[in-house]
């Protein structure tokens, strides 16, 4: 595999093919790798906190080590990656031979002819094929190689990254000068990553670290207000925002297909007015007196006989295209003056389609039928793999109705619902100033304002028109799945609230029909 070979000690070096076509066979694989990264978003890290979360005060799922977790993917990865390997014993050749082999040889004698002494024969590729059966074995040994070091890369970036904002079995912020400041920094940061770690740890700090827990009531002199409040309106803010979202998605549905229904309507009425089926009479009439006619009208039949139409294919259409020339050339009628010359030719072409075609054709050529084909084709072409990444099915579609630009996933606010859960049935017994019980009122309301408005989304949301798998199946029940996880989690996180705070409602000003209201979005009946 050198870079030059010699057919004897006299000879002239030539330049080998092998090795240029198997570095080729290398940028081959880093496209399509780039094409599967992107198809299968190998970027994406899923937190594992989100499936402990059914419910507000359940158990945490035990993560598994990141050795167990590579020890348990790798294998399907390696099986993966072979398959794929194979596949270039097929694709690289029928690549580099169509597409790059011309390019990658000027390319390499370039640089070649500036370190060797080739001889002018080189500048075109040999005519013997560099196709032999141990570069393709170490193509197939190469790229599996190179493909398993990125998968391996990939693999592992998405389970270490995912690990738990811990250290030394703490959180990450008991290590700071100031934990409660830093987590609220890292609560209130405008990088999406950040920010996602930090209600992370904040939902685990609530879960399992009682003293920690315990700091958030007593911290009260702190710039910008006690640690509960800040807490409690960062999280507040994040659900109230998911809510104002969902709200306006809500009413800009509802207002278009509104402001459609209306201008159907104005439309057919202001035809039904422009045109009417009897016009206006005038109230008094003149009558007017004619003379008794004495002689016969005149004739206005033509002078001249029409000549027989033609029998031919032929001379029927050389009429056809005659009479189509001469009323191309008329002057237009009076009814026609100040005409622009785009309706002189719109006349034209409806002149000459009503001559040359026939209704069929026209009916095919109709602007309703194209549109309809149109769209036929366009939704032909989604059903297939390419036309995938131009849908918009209902689960991408809610995520971003739920989070607006956030490219986050729902982790942030299943994380904020559950830590103030946590923290608000925890204050029953660990708040030692009662400030929490100020804000249990806003807390009930605020979850189940979100129950009612998710409901009502979850409801009234449609498929989009690309969506063609929801329009061939219909809707199914796992398309909403980041819905329903959230929905559960309110309504768990709304039970264990009033379920601590039930019997206090008439203290905090919660009335009867606000507890009722509560009960039945909690699921727990009235």
């Amino acid at each position: 595999m050198s870079w030059i070979i010699r057919a004897g000690p006299y000879d002239r070096p030539q330049l080998n093919e092998r090795p240029i076509y198997l570095r080729t066979n290398f940028y081959i694989l880093a496209v399509i790798q780039t094409c599967w990264h992107l198809y299968y978003d190998y970027d994406r890290v899923v937190l594992p906190y989100r499936s402990s979360y059914s419910s507000s005060n359940g158990e945490s799922q035990i993560i598994p080590s990141p050795e167990d977790q590579l020890k348990s993917k790798l294998p399907r990865r390696a099986e993966r990656t072979f398959r794929r390997s194979l596949s270039m014993v097929v694709l690289g050749p029928l690549i580099y031979q169509l597409f790059l082999r011309r390019f990658a040889w000027r390319w390499t004698i370039f640089f070649a002819a500036k370190v060797w002494a080739l001889p002018r024969s080189s500048s075109m590729p040999p005519k013997v094929l560099p196709y032999h059966i141990s570069v393709i074995l170490r193509t197939i040994s190469s790229s599996y190689m190179l493909m398993m070091l990125w998968e391996l890369a990939n693999l592992s970036f998405e389970i270490y990254v995912a690990q738990e904002p811990l250290k030394k079995g703490k959180p990450l912020t008991d290590y700071a000068r100031d934990p409660n400041g830093t987590l609220l920094t890292g609560l209130k940061s405008k990088r999406e990553v950040s920010r996602a770690f930090a209600f992370w740890e904040l939902s685990i700090i609530c879960k399992r670290f009682p003293t920690r827990r315990k700091s958030f009531f007593e911290d009260i002199d702190r710039n910008g207000g006690p640690t509960w409040t800040q807490v409690l309106n960062v999280c507040l803010g994040t659900i109230q925002s998911m809510n104002s979202r969902v709200t306006e998605s809500m009413k800009s549905s509802s207002s278009s297909s509104t402001a459609l229904t209306t201008t159907t309507t104005t439309t057919t009425t202001t035809t039904s007015t422009s045109t009417p089926s009897t016009p206006a009479q005038p109230s008094h009439q003149l009558t007017i007196h004619r003379l008794p006619r004495i002689s016969t009208p005149l004739k206005d039949d033509p002078i001249f006989r029409n000549p027989p139409s033609p029998s031919s294919r032929r001379g029927q259409a050389q009429e056809r295209l005659g009479s189509l020339a001469k009323s191309a050339g008329l002057s237009p009628p009076s009814t026609r003056k100040g005409w622009t010359p785009i309706d002189l030719l719109s006349y034209i072409f409806q002149q000459a389609s009503d001559r040359l075609l026939t209704p069929e054709q026209k009916r095919l050529l109709s602007s309703s039928h194209l549109s309809g084909l149109l769209n036929e084709t366009t939704l032909s072409f989604l059903r297939t793999a390419l036309g995938q990444p131009f849908r918009q099915p209902l689960q991408r579609r809610a995520i971003c109705t739920l989070l607006g630009a956030s490219p986050a996933d729902i982790d942030v606010p299943v994380c904020a619902i559950s830590a103030l859960a946590q923290l608000a049935t925890c204050s029953l017994t660990e708040d030692p100033f009662g400030k929490v019980a100020g804000d249990v009122p806003l807390l009930i309301r605020t979850f189940r304002d979100a129950v009612t408005v998710l409901e009502g989304f979850q409801a009234g949301f449609r498929p989009h028109w690309s969506d063609v798998q929801a329009r061939d199946e219909g809707v199914r029940s796992g398309d909403f799945e980041s819905v329903d996880e959230l929905l559960g989690v309110l309504r768990g996180a709304l039970g264990d609230v009033l379920e601590g705070f039930g019997k206090y409602a008439g203290t905090l000003g919660l009335d009867g029909g606000e507890m009722r209201a509560a009960r039945r979005a909690a699921g727990m009946g009235d």
